[in-house]
């Protein structure tokens, strides 16, 4: 890929969300108009079959990608819940391992996510000596008594993160991370996301929430006019049978350039019954529903 710039753009995945990182990167490389991208797949034992799957699906993009497996056993105990698993710590560590590839900047996106827009705006944004960049979490202020944050700080979300990777490495951020992790687990409702702003509350840039638009900002009528990356957060996912999210179309839009084209959501009791309940249910309750949910499990 000569003469163009080349982004780097680290993920962490397992076996599980394999199908979906390859619809955030395909849709990512293929929205990039002159730029390329370099991906960088963290992993804790990823198959052969899956590895391939992700290579092809990137077939015809300017991109190539990279796997780079992860200890998770040398973190120690991690809080996790059924949403949330160990490997979502991995964004912890992404600013050392780019500092021994010698790389000073770098995007960090979730694996739920579809790219709509060009990220080279974001690449080439002025972090203004900032440690990282990202976008305010409206469902995060209940976090801040617990967590130690000054009331007038707002608390981001960590699904996409523009890291300086330099910042990180020079003031030893991660180590600083790692240290609420192992100290304060009982107060990590959200996991690293939570550990990440406890440290970090007063040294990040607020992006606009175009560049992480997550589904609870339909509920709060915060919804971009034309978002540039959609985050499925929450319970609401594309991929599970009868899904109604408004963005559930550009997932399948780009599944269907993948390895995993022929995927099809699977019937399931729960699901069923879950679709029942929505269709029952008057709109503000499940308003209401989905905010007590995100409270005890996001």
């Amino acid at each position: 890929m000569p003469n163009k710039q080349i982004i780097p753009i680290v993920a962490a995945t397992d076996e599980g969300y394999a199908q979906h990182l390859a619809v955030a990167m395909k849709s990512l490389a293929a929205n990039l108009a002159t730029a390329g991208a370099n991906f960088y797949v963290l992993h804790n034992g990823l198959s052969a079959r899956a590895k391939e799957k992700l290579e092809r699906s990137l077939d015809g993009e300017r991109a190539s990608i990279r796997f780079i497996p992860v200890d998770l056993g040398t973190f120690g105990s991690l809080p996790t819940n059924h949403h949330i698993n160990e490997i979502s710590y991995c964004k912890i560590i992404v600013p050392e391992l780019l500092e021994s590839l010698q790389l000073r900047k770098a995007i960090y996106i979730d694996c739920d996510i579809v790219v709509k827009r060009d990220l080279l705006p974001l690449w080439n944004l002025d972090l203004q000596g900032h440690a990282l960049a990202a976008v305010r979490d409206i469902g995060g202020d209940c976090r801040k008594e617990e967590l130690g944050i000054p009331v007038d700080s707002a608390y981001f979300n960590a699904g996409i993160l523009v890291f300086d990777v330099h910042r990180w490495t020079e003031d030893r951020l991660s180590r600083k991370v790692w240290s609420m992790v192992a100290r304060h687990p009982e107060k990590l409702m959200f996991h690293d996301q939570d550990a990440l702003n406890a440290v970090l509350h007063d040294d990040w840039l607020e992006l606009p929430a175009c560049w992480n638009f997550q589904s609870n900002m339909i509920l709060a009528g915060l919804e971009p006019a034309d978002p540039c990356i959609v985050h499925y957060t929450g319970a609401s996912k594309p991929w599970h049978y009868a899904n109604h999210h408004p963005y559930a179309d550009d997932y399948f839009k780009y599944l269907a350039q993948t390895s995993w084209a022929s995927f099809r959501p699977e019937r399931t009791l729960r699901m069923t019954v879950k679709q029942i309940v929505k269709t029952a249910l008057p709109a503000s309750t499940l308003r209401l529903l989905s905010r007590l949910k995100r409270t005890a499990t996001s």
